[in-house]
């Protein structure tokens, strides 16, 4: 049972905590995608085995503050006491989409449904702002992401191979963009207040199913609304996180 774990949206005082934590993950297979009559199929392929990393930036407190008190995103961290070991980084998109800029658990507490009640939040937070779902960016080398997804319910929309190709030493990588859609009606609902209870959450019947290792959006440029596209990699607040 992790009657410890509780989730929370961010608060200032939650930034004098730190808030890094391991969010690396071992490749060892990668998404072999394919389009054909307008359906997009994947095959795994297995490769050499090696640790990747994406956040060496993911406390910084001041471009977590921007999230705080903001209208259209927010940023939901799970806690083991004062230990950081989980985020969601949500905002509402161009599209009217919610688009999760970055999902993560930390190495050491996957596989306790912490990613899983995330994307809840997530779902919840879609549900009461009238958005039409949640989109998201996977690579293809983050198979565990990638199937995480698929077990939330989200089904791939397209796939990208250029999106990459301007970091080199990342090139291969292949960008997947999911898609979950709330049922038709759902997304006219007025948004409804969450139960006084629901900052601390139990998770025990989610402690067999698996996390994300990390979901991230790359980049933090915005664009020119008519340069928008179904692959915006924007970022409201230059939300960038170097890569290693």
């Amino acid at each position: 049972m992790n009657s410890g774990i509780t989730f929370r949206e961010l608060t200032a005082a939650d930034l004098r905590l730190p808030l890094a934590f391991d969010d690396s993950f071992i490749v060892d297979s990668v998404l072999v995608l394919t389009s054909a009559n307008g359906k997009i199929e994947y095959s795994v392929k297995e490769v050499s085995r090696y640790r990747k990393r994406y956040s060496d930036e993911q406390d910084d407190s001041e471009e977590l503050a921007a999230y705080i008190g903001s209208p259209d995103r927010i940023a939901c961290f799970a806690f083991d006491g004062e230990r950081a070991v989980g985020r969601l980084l949500l905002r509402k998109n161009w599209n009217r989409y919610a688009y999760v800029e970055n999902l993560a658990v930390d190495a050491d507490y996957r596989g306790r449904g912490i990613g899983r009640t995330l994307i809840g939040r997530a779902k919840n937070r879609a549900e009461a702002g009238g958005m039409p779902g949640i989109m998201l960016e996977t690579q293809s080398n983050n198979v565990t992401a990638c199937k995480f997804c698929e077990s939330c319910g989200f089904v791939i929309g397209g796939f990208d191979t250029r999106l990459y190709r301007g970091i080199e030493k990342h090139q291969d990588e292949v960008a997947v963009f999911w898609y979950w859609d709330l049922p038709i009606g759902s997304a006219d609902r007025r948004p409804q207040q969450g139960n006084a209870g629901d900052e601390q959450e139990n998770i025990e019947h989610e402690a067999k199913r698996g996390d994300a290792h990390s979901l991230h959006d790359p980049f933090g440029q915005e664009r020119p609304g008519h340069e928008r596209g179904a692959h915006d990699r924007s970022l409201q607040h230059d939300l960038r996180r170097k890569r290693s």
